[in-house]
């Protein structure tokens, strides 16, 4: 099966079959997602409640207010099969 390399969107965004690669310059991404340069999670919507089935690998950065701690929680499925919002940080 032959891939196709393209880009869009400013030459950002750089397609290679299934995997998609953001970056300043040309990249043949070889992950599903691949990034050149950092990440900043910023959500304004509350934490989807309960962490379940259908958010099962979320990822959720979560500012704190006045002087409280930032959060980055991941939900995740037990060995009991339960699901959980675990704190990284």
């Amino acid at each position: 099966m032959t891939t196709q390399v393209w880009r869009a969107v400013n030459n950002l965004l750089y397609f290679s079959g299934s995997n998609v690669g953001i970056s300043p310059s040309p990249i043949t991404p070889q992950q599903r997602l691949e990034i050149d340069g950092g990440v900043r999670l910023y959500t304004t919507n509350a934490k989807p409640n309960p962490c379940d089935i259908n958010s099962r690998g979320t990822l959720w950065y979560t500012q704190g207010g006045g002087v409280a701690t930032d959060t980055l929680q991941l939900c995740v499925r037990q060995g009991s099969g339960s699901y959980l919002w675990i704190t990284l940080y």
